[in-house]
């Protein structure tokens, strides 16, 4: 089982989303964009099965 979940979906400028995932076994935080057209309950479903190293939120 996937232990990231979606905690956050922020709109951003230009018709998109932020999305904040966090691992429920490390802490590890990752950050991913998506256009605004992909709605909240696709993003929530698809994005920690699509969550790589370089999804690494910074600072």
């Amino acid at each position: 089982m996937n232990d990231v979940k979606v905690i956050d979906i922020q709109p951003i400028e230009y018709h998109r989303q932020r999305v904040t995932l966090r691992s429920e076994k490390t802490g590890q935080e990752y950050e991913m964009i998506y256009g605004s057209s992909v709605s909240d309950r696709i993003i929530r479903r698809n994005a920690p099965f699509l969550v790589r190293r370089q999804h690494i939120k910074r600072g």
